[in-house]
């Protein structure tokens, strides 16, 4: 559910001890590029870290007031949701950021209005570049990690 992909996916450590694939699995394990931080616990908005994009890497980490990487930036409760899927309900995306249908569409939380206001809604090129990027990281993953 929506509640569960903005707070825990990704967020949230893998209880399983057993190797299993991490790409197949919705919690966060050591060394993967989708963990993410929790956006109640963390003050960061829904725009992209410009370090982060640049190098990888932020030097601020936890304390940087951006999203860090692809899922916390579209999965941040300020976005998530908040506009429609281009390829509609024939989206066969395991995890796909936008609504398929109209009733989907979720209102972002007030707290959520800490995004910067430079922030503007994504056109259909930055979407599909979201997407590129979503399925590299599932899908050119390294499988078997333990968690």
């Amino acid at each position: 559910n929506d509640e569960f992909r903005v707070y825990q996916f990704k967020v949230k450590r893998c209880p399983r001890a057993r190797p299993h694939d991490w790409t197949q699995c919705p919690f966060a394990h050591p060394g993967e590029k989708a963990k993410r931080r929790d956006p109640r616990r963390f003050q960061y908005s829904g725009s992209s870290c410009p370090e982060f994009r640049r190098n990888g890497a932020c030097k601020r980490g936890d304390a940087c007031p951006f999203a860090h990487g692809v899922f916390e930036c579209w999965l941040h409760p300020s976005r998530y949701r908040t506009q429609m899927c281009t390829d509609g309900p024939g989206c066969k995306r395991r995890v796909c950021f936008f609504a398929h249908l109209e009733s989907e569409l979720r209102e972002p939380p007030a707290d959520a209005a800490r995004a910067p206001p430079e922030m503007a809604p994504p056109d259909a090129q930055t979407q599909m570049l979201a997407i590129q990027v979503l399925s590299g990281l599932l899908g050119g993953a390294q499988r078997g990690a333990t968690g």
